[in-house]
């Protein structure tokens, strides 16, 4: 969340942080996926008991769907008082969330998963790399890789029914996100204008949103992914931690890796967001998960995996010299005292995940609080209270500067794009941390906005 509130200010200001206007790949482009796939593992979570519920948990899946959903068209749009039906946006990122959450929500609630066997036990089962929680949801993820090559025979093989046109004409490099490729021949864009007309998209001309409907079913994937990991965390967690651990390792860093392999043969692409990209993103998110996870057991002293018949065999072969179990304590008092401090470091960040809708939707992704804010204002609507800030105290006081930037530029009188902008960064960094704080009293309070 802290990630998104920086990319979304920062990204104009800085480069390399605001979104690749089409082939390639920069900061905000991890975010998007990180939701996603979060999304997933709380839904793994949520949805982990269906016995005799599952109508229930559908109801409840497609209500909390469309909530979302509709909370995504009134902030995209900012529609508090009025909305222009002929021209709205339907789709953006709260509606790219529900659609692919409750599409991956219903294959986990309606294709059942098969009976644990014994060799599935946590004792007996499973190997060093528990890949039979695969075989337990084969048919959960059949129904995922059935979605993900649907959206991969229609980015890559179907051409948009034009004079002109060929399939995957969009990985050609044209410039700007505005043209490129020629939307005039991109798949995407041809299938979102037909459905959801050119007029309720984010870019009415040519007609392009860079979260259509139809880029949206390449997300699936992403979420299950997440559900995968939640499936692991509920079935290992409690007895074998770091066994739970291993498994997210293997499957994040294989994941990246098949990313990285089809890169130059698909381009890393967010906009039509490719394979290559969801590879590569959701292998980023997961891996991080991972990284994080290791931090978490460690500052908890939890012990980390013996090793195995096999490792003992090769160190006695070698005469490998074991450590004293002195040593060992102390290389573990070591890595829990390195853990802790990593735990509390991140601490803030958890406290705005404890609230991630709101933090949303007030801060400036969403932009209710600023619009707000900038609604009161003394004579002229550029005299508000958050223009008063950059100019006088960041400006002003603490000498922040923007590379061909004046005081103008931030009231708003004369244009110009940010460059190199110190005031942004440090405006960005320092709502992050009211918000943490604001966070962490709700918290305090046990206050919550769910949908």
């Amino acid at each position: 969340m802290a990630v998104m509130v920086f990319v979304d200010m920062v990204g104009g200001a800085w480069p390399g942080i605001g979104h690749h206007p089409w082939n390639g790949i920069h900061l905000a482009d991890f975010v998007m996926p990180s939701f996603l796939f979060l999304v997933g593992i709380s839904a793994a979570i949520v949805l982990r008991n269906l016995d005799g519920q599952r109508l229930s948990f559908f109801k409840k899946v497609v209500w909390r769907a469309l909530k979302l959903f509709f909370v995504g068209i009134l902030i995209q749009g900012r529609w508090f008082w009025t909305i222009d039906l002929a021209t709205f946006r339907i789709m953006g990122i709260l509606q790219r969330i529900a659609i692919a959450y409750a599409a991956a929500a219903v294959i986990k609630i309606i294709v059942p998963e098969q009976s644990p066997e014994v060799s599935w036990d946590i004792a007996n089962g499973g190997g060093c790399i528990d890949l039979w929680l695969f075989k337990r949801y084969m048919a959960q993820w059949s129904a995922v890789f059935v979605t993900l090559c649907a959206y991969l025979v229609m980015v890559q093989a179907v051409s948009v029914p034009r004079s002109g046109c060929h399939a995957g004409d969009w990985m050609v490099e044209s410039g700007k996100v505005s043209c490129a490729s020629n939307m005039r021949c991109n798949v995407a864009s041809w299938i979102d204008s037909s459905i959801l007309g050119a007029q309720h998209l984010y870019i009415p001309k040519p007609g392009f949103d860079p979260e259509g409907l139809a880029t949206t079913l390449g997300c699936i994937f992403t979420v299950y992914m997440g559900i995968h990991m939640g499936h692991t965390h509920l079935a290992l967690k409690e007895e074998t931690p770091w066994r739970c651990w291993r498994h997210w390792l293997l499957v994040s860093s294989s994941l990246l890796l098949v990313g990285l392999a089809l890169w130059p043969l698909v381009p890393v692409n967010k906009r039509m967001w490719s394979i290559s990209y969801n590879f590569v993103t959701t292998g980023s998110a997961a891996l991080l998960l991972t990284a994080l996870r290791a931090f978490e057991l460690l500052s908890a002293g939890s012990a980390t995996v013996a090793p195995s018949a096999a490792s003992r065999g090769l160190l006695v072969a070698h005469n490998a010299e074991q450590p004293s179990p002195a040593q060992v304590a102390q290389d573990r008092a070591v890595s829990r005292r390195v853990a802790n401090l990593a735990v509390k470091a991140l601490e803030p960040m958890r406290m705005l995940g404890t609230n991630a809708l709101l933090f949303f939707v007030l801060s400036d992704s969403g932009g209710i609080t600023t619009l707000l804010v900038d609604s009161v204002y003394w004579k002229k609507p550029e005299n508000n209270v958050v223009a008063w800030f950059m100019n006088t105290v960041l400006f002003g006081w603490l000498g922040c500067q923007c590379q061909g930037w004046t005081a103008a530029n931030v009231l708003g009188t004369t244009s110009g794009p940010p460059n190199q902008c110190t005031m942004i960064l440090v405006y960005s960094l320092m709502e992050i941390a009211v918000w943490c704080v604001i966070c962490w009293v709700l918290y305090r309070k046990n206050w919550f906005w769910k949908l």
